[in-house]
């Protein structure tokens, strides 16, 4: 967090984080197809074998069985600390679909 501070003066938001994520993910497949992106079906296909190597900050992600992640969720509200404004964490939802996530604000 303190490189991402510096470099961008601000705290890092899950907006950022999932940007980050996306670029591992991608930058991955395209490592194992080898830089050779025009076969959609092996790039899908890479994608899927390298999710698991990557490390995202909130916990490691997974697609179902229609290439939704399955994650772990941070249900978050704005909180001051300090001089500043912040997402705090007030849950988890842990490895959850976007369905299963809209499960959470029904309860």
């Amino acid at each position: 967090m303190r490189d991402y501070e510096a470099r961008y003066n601000g705290w890092p938001s899950a907006h950022s984080e999932r940007g980050y994520v996306a670029a591992q993910l991608v930058t991955a497949a395209i490592d194992a197809v080898r830089g050779e992106v025009s076969d959609r079906v092996k790039v899908r296909d890479a994608l899927r074998s390298v999710v698991t190597k990557i490390q995202p900050p909130r916990g490691p992600i997974r697609f179902d069985r229609y290439q939704q992640v399955i994650t772990p969720v941070y249900v978050t509200k704005v909180e001051r600390r300090g001089s500043r404004l912040v997402n705090a964490v007030i849950d988890r939802i842990p490895d959850t679909s976007q369905e299963e996530s809209s499960k959470w604000w029904s309860k």
